[in-house]
């Protein structure tokens, strides 16, 4: 038999009733389903095979570890606002600490899922780690999603040295300019921000 995926899209007050047995029971009742599709109002259908499930699937898992990516990169900022973080040697020792004790590293299924959608899965050989010893016992899929995420975490973060200087002047910046920061932007010096607020009033 050939797998095929039946997606029904209903209004969001919609109440649907069409599984039978307990909750969470993926068995439909035939007969509640086809009057669910002939009576109701704005029902919209939607065939998917296997492929198209597995692409969809595959899609869903490499924005979930995006969203990690980006959480790590996010915490990081915060740590420098907060002043917890104070130059670029605090800043890789603080990568490296978040990324080994981080769940998508320490737990087996997790890591293999992180060297299953990272682009950098090979980074463990490419940065000529590989020890035969790591292997063994098997695969230690935990040093291979280590390498691979932190190596994602440092491609999206760029120039970390350029978070800890002014992006305009390229001089230095304290924790009151860090704090001044906003969103994804890099810091600017007091003199730098100054400067700026004294052309937009000429304006």
């Amino acid at each position: 038999m050939k797998g095929l995926i039946l997606q029904v899209y209903v209004p969001e007050n919609m109440t649907v009733d069409i599984i039978d047995g307990d909750p969470g029971s993926h068995v439909v009742n035939r007969e509640r389903l086809i009057e669910l599709l002939t009576t109701a109002s704005d029902v919209s259908l939607y065939l998917e095979d296997e492929k198209g499930t597995r692409d969809r699937a595959n899609g869903i898992a490499e924005r979930d570890y995006s969203a990690t990516v980006d959480g790590i990169v996010s915490d990081l900022r915060e740590q420098i606002r907060d002043g917890h973080v104070t130059d670029r040697d605090s800043a890789l020792e603080w990568i490296t600490e978040t990324v080994d004790g981080h769940h998508d590293v320490i737990y087996t299924h997790a890591a293999m899922e992180v060297v299953r959608v990272s682009r950098n899965d090979d980074a463990y050989f490419a940065e000529g780690l590989y020890n035969s010893d790591d292997f063994k016992d098997g695969i230690d899929w935990s040093k291979l999603a280590y390498c691979a995420l932190e190596r994602d975490v440092h491609e999206a973060i760029g120039d970390l040295d350029e978070w800890f200087v002014c992006c305009e002047c390229g001089g230095a910046v304290d924790e009151d300019d860090q704090k001044a920061t906003e969103g994804d932007n890099l810091p600017t010096c007091a003199d730098c921000r100054n400067d700026d607020d004294d052309e937009d009033a000429s304006e």
